[in-house]
């Protein structure tokens, strides 16, 4: 019954504020300041459903900064055909603003912020901002929504149907601080992992490998037998872009590169800091590398040398995104090579019989996420302009656009039109998608996977490798979404970022050769001696208190 009282309460809310608005409001690019002289338009009366009853009559004006993600096909967001109607729905006239090109995104804001001449909305990843969203909570940046939710009943009721998800939105001590992208479709954020030519497996009658024997052999294959077919022992078997340090192969020995949960113990770690297993995988790291089985450069490659590796038929295997590797690898090795294949594989076992998935961002259930400032003169406005994007129709609106200018229903199903499934002029569906939706990047808002594969996935390789590293599993992570304090955060960085030099450093020269792993005890007496086990314990904590909400 609460149930249902709260989804009528919803639909109330939602009727008496789409009443209000005006079919030809204003524009949504207008450049003109918040109008002061609206300000009774702000005003609200409580409801009998517990809900609240605005007045959107009166056109207002806010200002809203982002990053512009267009790809550059548009100046700006308000040219978004979804955005104009986003807009008219409240009757609100909203200036974009974005970070301008070429310099720091997160300095700019920064700036804007010290400034204390502040938009009414920011749509931020708050957290690569240092303190995270919590800081500009307590800096009285970021207005607490708390005392606003009677004007978001829809985005309530995206947190009461997704709990895995709304776990992770307010901060510890109960503060909502955003309306934030939310992903709860596994699919959508499982899009980075191991990724194998398959069609060189087919070419020497191997399988899959599933254990770090099985790999020593496929890859030895890879090496000894000419899968590429041209005469010449060029293989690469295992190939990589700088910075990752072979941190591929790590979940098969229980641990992650960063922070990770020790299976053994059930608390937080840090995987270069675990003598045992962190020695056998340099171990084993150093005797695939002397055996040729590792590119020789995969500490110095950048991504156009990966990529060059793995379309011009040397590579064998790596690691990489369901969109930038397996996407677009394929369809630029089959311009030459029309069997060219490459898919996401599952991650190797672990000596538990685990196949722990490689460390990203699986976990991450929301995205990037909008602030109301403090300096916002119509809250109540705002907030349920910004909650209309957690409604079925918002959300249809911003993930596909407008029915029949950007999609069709066929067959039940939403479906974008020909023009953005095959576009002309050599765009990208994504550049096609860009004047009418946003069905890829995050917005405050309900993701849709279906919309995401429309675009972003044109090959079959690409939804089978999501569905194989989602047979991976994840009990190593940290989730990604949980928050240090400002106070935290700050002392762990400044051991952190020291701490990672050092290990990265150390875990070259250990697999080079350059340092033999004799010397491996004074290496983790180092990082005694940098405050590691402080780095772990401050990380225990916020570890602690999210999993206590």
């Amino acid at each position: 019954m609460k149930k249902t009282n709260r989804i009528l309460a919803a639909a109330l809310l939602a009727g008496l504020v789409l009443s209000g608005c005006s079919s030809d409001a204003g524009s949504s690019t207008t450049a003109s300041e918040p109008d002061s002289a609206a300000s009774g338009s702000s005003a609200a009366a409580e409801s009998d459903a517990g809900t609240a009853e605005l007045d959107t009559s009166e056109t207002i004006k806010i200002t809203w900064y982002q990053a512009n993600n267009t790809g550059g096909e548009l100046s700006n967001m308000g040219e978004q055909l979804s955005f104009q109607e986003y807009a008219k729905h409240a009757n609100i006239e909203i200036e974009w603003q974005h970070p301008s090109s070429g310099s720091d995104a997160n300095e700019q804001l920064n700036l804007i912020i010290a400034s204390n001449q502040l938009p009414d909305v920011i749509l931020w990843n708050w957290k690569g901002m240092p303190g995270g969203i919590a800081k500009y909570i307590t800096d009285g940046v970021a207005l607490p929504l708390n005392d606003y939710m009677q004007y978001a009943p829809n985005y309530q009721a995206a947190m009461d149907e997704y709990p895995d998800v709304a776990k992770v939105i307010p901060l510890d001590d109960g503060t909502i601080p955003a309306f934030y992208q939310l992903d709860p479709d596994p699919r959508r954020t499982t899009y980075y992992g191991i990724v194998m030519r398959t069609d060189w497996l087919d070419t020497l009658g191997l399988e899959v490998p599933t254990t770090m024997d099985e790999w020593h052999e496929v890859l030895t294959a890879f090496k000894t037998q000419d899968p590429n077919g041209n005469g010449q022992a060029d293989e690469l078997p295992y190939t990589e872009s700088k910075d990752n340090m072979l941190a591929t192969f790590m979940p098969a020995f229980g641990i992650l590169r960063g922070m990770y949960i020790n299976q053994d113990t059930g608390k937080v770690d840090y995987g270069p800091y675990n003598a045992d297993a962190f020695k056998e995988f340099l171990t084993t790291m150093n005797a695939w590398y002397s055996e040729g089985l590792i590119d020789p450069e995969f500490a110095t490659n950048d991504s156009k040398i990966l990529t060059s590796n793995m379309v011009g038929n040397l590579g064998g295997s790596s690691v990489g995104y369901v969109g930038g590797s397996v996407g677009n690898y394929i369809k630029a090795a089959r311009v030459d090579n029309p069997d060219y294949t490459i898919k996401g594989v599952p991650a190797p076992k672990s000596t538990d019989g685990t196949a722990y998935m490689v460390e990203n961002d699986s976990l991450m259930k929301v995205g990037g996420g909008a602030i109301i400032t403090t300096q916002c003169e119509y809250p109540e406005r705002v907030v349920a302009m910004i909650d209309y994007g957690y409604t079925e129709e918002g959300q249809t609106l911003l993930n596909y656009g407008v029915e029949g200018v950007s999609y069709e229903i066929v067959d039940g199903t939403k479906t974008f039109v020909d023009s953005i499934l095959n576009p002309e002029d050599g765009k990208s569906r994504s550049q096609a998608v860009a004047p009418y939706a946003s069905p890829i990047w995050g917005f405050a808002k309900v993701m849709d996977y279906d919309a995401q594969a429309q675009i972003q996935y044109e090959v079959s390789e690409q939804n089978e490798s999501i569905e194989n590293w989602l047979t991976n599993d994840t009990s190593l992570f940290v989730h990604p979404n949980m928050l240090l304090t400002a106070d935290e955060s700050s002392e762990y960085s400044m051991i952190y970022n020291e701490i990672k030099t050092y290990v990265d450093e150390m875990t070259l020269k250990f697999i080079l050769g350059t340092e033999s792993l004799d010397n491996f005890d004074q290496y983790i007496s180092t990082l005694q001696g940098m405050g590691v086990d402080r780095m772990i314990e401050i990380y225990q904590g916020a570890y602690d208190r999210f999993m206590a909400r």
